[in-house]
């Protein structure tokens, strides 16, 4: 061997190990798994929020049987247990109620009755159930008090995620007069309205099968990743096993 052979040999670098293939592969590979985690954590926790959230929607359409406002007066008379209503309008209006939480709502979970009231000086003349999601349910209205015509009480055994009813409220009073539902329920605050802009997408006719498909894009996103995260990891792993040999 020539001196100038072993020189050349005493110079050859030396190949990079694993430890140098994992350096260059991490600053690529860690923003990967990180993006990963944290879609899988925001899925996690909505899956894990328990919680009762009832809900409540006046329609923003109601029927005036008698408009006392206009000019000349209606020549309807409505009678209300055999007293006439005169001197005011005559709505009807429909009331939707509804558990949008996870956690079951039970009659028992009722700390302050709950009541749809309105404005003071509206007299509520009847009300009626006219839908409820199941008959287990038993959703009902209670008995209009005479000290109390604006306010009616509300009942009902369970209410289970999406569970609830329609109510058709009839009353004495302005056809713009203001309705609240009140009560408190163990881990919630009193019920929340859901707005107009709100529920007219809340509302629209949905297929059921949405829901599964939503699933099942979330399952094909997280597989999607998974596999891009090994696709990437090998292509730097055999990037950096090709740099061991010699060229």
């Amino acid at each position: 061997m020539t001196e100038n052979d072993s020189s050349s040999t005493e110079l050859q670098p030396a190949r990079p190990g694993i430890g140098s293939r994992v350096v260059r592969i991490w600053p690529f590979l860690g923003p990967i798994i990180g993006l990963f985690g944290i879609t899988l954590a925001f899925y996690f926790h909505a899956q894990a929020i328990q919680e009762r959230v009832p809900m409540y929607y006046v329609s923003p359409q109601r029927a005036v049987i008698v408009d006392a406002t206009g000019p000349a007066p209606s020549e309807l008379q409505i009678l209300h247990r055999g007293q006439p209503v005169s001197g005011r309008s005559v709505v009807a209006l429909t009331l939707y109620f509804w558990n949008d939480g996870r956690v079951p709502i039970r009659s028992a979970d009722i700390l302050e009755p709950l009541t749809i009231e309105m404005a003071p000086g509206v007299d509520v003349l009847e009300a009626r159930v006219l839908k409820v999601s199941r008959p287990v349910v038993k959703f009902a209205e209670g008995p209009i008090l005479s000290g109390a015509a604006n306010s009616l009480p509300v009942t009902f055994e369970i209410l289970e995620q999406n569970d609830g009813a329609a109510l058709q409220i009839i009353y004495a009073g302005t056809p713009d007069a203001p309705i609240e539902v009140k009560g408190t329920i163990v881990g919630s605050a009193r019920p929340r309205i859901l707005s107009a802009a709100a529920a007219a997408s809340f509302f629209k006719p949905r297929d059921p099968r949405l829901s599964r498909r939503s699933e099942m894009r979330f399952a094909y996103a997280t597989i999607f990743l998974a596999g891009v995260s090994l696709v990437v990891s090998l292509v730097f792993w055999f990037r950096g096993r090709s740099s061991d040999f010699p060229r």
